[in-house]
């Protein structure tokens, strides 16, 4: 019980902070990105536009947002059903119970992930204290839902396809974050021919694309500006701090890394011995540092691959260290989009790979795996 004492602590201290987001009246929603939720639930409600740039400013002024620029939603078609639920709520109201909704998302995949990468002992209390955690709930971002969708994929895939499947919506309401993951998840379908696992993703799509329809019959067509839109926008992820270096004007510069990453996954799953939970994770993580268009709080895509290694003890101080600097830049007001924020993805990349690497010379020391290469090369000098 010691050694989760300071850990304890710490969330105590940040658990704090949070309720005082989610009080109401302590933050208004104009202030957070859970208006451009709102706004779009409340276009999408009335079959009108949630894209439209001028519905959307106007909404967002009504209830006290500043900027001259509208906040817009820019989920694919297939999100918006997420918004549905706190459609006639008040803004206040929306903004409370998009917080705790979004709380609840990640106490859910804590739960879920722990049980996925070690199944015994109580949950470190540091864990809930991850800074992309802390990120979401202050923005009042969508990630947190993304990440219950890939702990419910990851818990899923073998005992219950078909709900794993249907979760792959969840996962992929900001597609661009995982590509190269979502390129390596088809492969694995194909190559296993798991039905199951593509009817139910084929199933959740399609009815999650078919309430928005229902909605706004041209949401897809409509959908297709705001897109192109978003690629003017700088973002703290690689990909976009390569092209603001190199050559700001040529948009296709940010995706030179997803594209790579894709190329590399495919290649990784068809030279490995597949698991989810050792190359599946490193595929994630590395899906994240090289997306084309991403957020602080979207690095929340992280977390199963940093609890994986928080499992086992490994290399935990660099992480308090790196966790610890991207909580206090939070915390002291430092803004989502500043460049500040541009190695935290990396960060967390170097660190997944630092202790795999920690984690294969503990393995090379142990007499127990001393042991088994000794024998495998036995073996082969006797072929």
């Amino acid at each position: 019980m010691k050694r989760y004492f300071w850990s304890a602590v710490f969330v105590l201290i940040l658990a704090t902070y949070i309720i005082g987001i989610l009080i109401p009246g302590a933050r208004h929603i104009a202030e957070t990105d859970a208006v451009s939720y709102w706004a779009a639930a409340q276009l999408l409600i009335h079959h009108q536009n949630p894209y439209d740039q001028q519905a959307v400013l106007q909404l967002e002024h009504s209830v006290g947002f500043r900027a001259s620029v509208p906040l817009v939603m820019r989920n694919p078609p297939y999100a918006l059903f997420l918004t549905l639920p706190f459609a006639f709520l008040s803004p206040s109201l929306f903004g409370m119970l998009w917080a705790i909704a979004t709380v609840l998302c990640i106490l859910i995949s804590v739960r879920l992930l722990w049980a996925y990468v070690r199944n015994d002992g109580p949950v470190p209390p540091v864990v809930y204290a991850f800074a992309p955690f802390l990120a979401c709930v202050i923005i009042g971002q969508s990630s947190a839902f993304m990440l219950l969708g890939v702990s419910l994929f990851l818990r899923w895939h073998q005992n219950r396809p078909f709900l794993a499947g249907m979760s792959l919506v969840l996962a992929a309401i900001k597609p661009h974050i995982l590509l190269p993951f979502f390129i390596v998840v088809l492969c694995w379908m194909i190559v296993h021919r798991t039905c199951r696992l593509f009817a139910g993703t084929a199933i959740g799509f399609l009815t999650a694309l078919s309430i928005a329809l229902y909605f706004k019959h041209s949401i897809v067509a409509d959908y297709l500006p705001e897109l192109q839109r978003g690629n003017v926008v700088f973002t703290t992820c690689i990909g976009s701090g390569m092209r603001y270096l190199l050559n700001r004007n040529v948009v296709w510069l940010q995706f030179i890394p997803c594209a790579l990453a894709c190329s590399w996954a495919i290649w990784y799953f068809f030279h490995s011995e597949w698991e989810w939970n050792r190359q599946g994770l490193l595929v994630l993580i590395i899906s994240l540092w090289a997306a084309p268009y991403s957020w602080p709080f979207d690095e929340v895509i992280a977390f199963p691959a940093v609890l994986y290694f928080i499992a086992q003890r490994t290399s935990l101080r660099t992480f308090y260290v790196l966790n610890f600097a991207a909580v206090a830049m939070l915390v002291s007001g430092i803004r989502a989009d500043a460049i500040a924020y541009l190695w935290t993805s990396t960060a967390w990349l170097g660190w997944y790979l630092l202790s795999i690497r920690s984690t294969q010379s503990r393995r090379a020391q142990s007499p127990f795996w001393a042991a088994i290469v000794k024998n495998v090369r036995r073996h082969h000098a006797t072929l």
